[in-house]
């Protein structure tokens, strides 16, 4: 049996907590986002990590990608990693032809190919364009990103104000 978050479960959730409403809300949205992104696609893989209660990261695989290809902002609580990939060159176009026509392109790829470029045999690694779209929770921000060995790590710190954080009430 599969278990859902339907419609009755969410309604026993603000009858559970004061002020469950807005946490109702929050889990419908993130249903909705789940079931929307099942179905989409999975480039690039990436990790999302609770290194303690208030502080996360974000790890994205970007082998090939080059730091000026690659863009993080953040806006309305909502993280966006986006890259959009340079237009090819004429000749990283004809390569490309290469395992399409590989006949017919050989003489012009001599003629135009610079001595120093090679050619694929297989082109495995995928450099497309690509958007991965986070939401965050209110007082989330980010502390840092660095891209090391192909890996594109986003820090994210909670910064609750003093008056959200747990307190212990003295009885007197």
């Amino acid at each position: 049996m599969r278990n859902t978050l339907n419609s009755a479960t969410l309604s026993d959730l603000s009858r559970l907590v004061i002020g469950g409403e807005v946490i109702q809300k929050q889990i419908a949205n993130l249903a909705n986002t789940i079931g929307q992104s099942a179905g989409g696609s999975k480039f690039p893989p990436y990790n999302a990590i609770r290194i303690d209660r208030d502080t996360f990261a974000i790890e994205v695989a970007l082998a090939g990608y080059k730091r000026d290809e690659i863009s993080i902002t953040t806006q309305d609580r909502k993280l966006v990693i986006s890259s959009e990939k340079e237009p090819q060159t004429e000749v990283e176009v004809i390569v490309d032809r290469l395992t399409e026509a590989p006949e017919e392109v050989v003489a012009q790829v001599e003629h135009t190919r610079p001595s120093n470029l090679y050619s694929y045999l297989h082109r495995g690694i995928a450099k497309r364009d690509f958007e991965l779209s986070f939401n965050i929770g209110p007082y989330v921000e980010v502390t840092e990103a660095k891209l090391e060995d192909g890996i594109l790590t986003v820090g994210l710190k909670q910064n609750l104000p003093d008056n959200l954080k747990p307190r212990t009430i003295p009885i007197s």
